[in-house]
């Protein structure tokens, strides 16, 4: 393997390994707190609570994928 080569692995794998990182911190410090005051209210129905969870993980799902 060249350098190149090299390097666009460990720029695949920093990438990836963000992503992992991003949605464990999005899940544990955004969309959980949002949730327990959508519950807490009842003011938002299940599925559209399912759905900004979703819209807040797009980022993420955009990081693994780049």
């Amino acid at each position: 393997m060249d350098l190149n080569s090299i390097l666009l692995t460990a720029a695949g794998a920093i990438g990836g390994g963000t992503a992992v990182i991003h949605g464990i911190l999005m899940k544990r410090l955004i969309i959980r707190p949002i949730e327990a005051n959508f519950a807490a209210n009842g003011r938002i129905s299940g599925p559209l609570q399912k759905l900004v969870a979703l819209l807040l993980q797009f980022s993420t799902f955009n990081w693994l994928l780049s």
